[in-house]
């Protein structure tokens, strides 16, 4: 039988790249239950899970996240990463020629 939880570990972290983050998922039949990202390099924790939000381990606290106000593309960083597979790169591509409602 298939199992219902599923981790999941990002590739970079694996192969050594330099520049990573560990980024550890749980999924839930599926669905995204919580996440972790750890940039080693900068000591920087960061955790998430579904209906609690996100947050930062700082300062010996955990200081929750928010959604930035910003509302135009120039505005925004762009972080993406090398290791897509094939299928993956064809929908980070359609989302980066979508204005920030998803629109063309």
């Amino acid at each position: 039988s298939k199992a219902v939880f599923n981790w999941k570990m990002t590739s970079a972290y694996a192969k050594g790249a330099p520049g990573f983050s560990v980024m550890v998922g749980l999924l839930e039949a599926g669905r995204p239950v919580l996440g972790v990202v750890f940039d080693p390099l900068n000591q920087r924790l960061f955790a998430a899970a579904r209906g609690a939000g996100a947050r930062e381990w700082a300062r010996g606290e955990w200081i929750p996240l928010r959604v930035s106000a910003r509302n135009e593309w120039n505005a925004m960083p762009l972080i993406t990463s090398t290791g897509f597979p094939p299928e993956m790169r064809q929908n980070v591509e359609r989302a980066l020629r979508l204005d920030p409602h998803g629109r063309r």
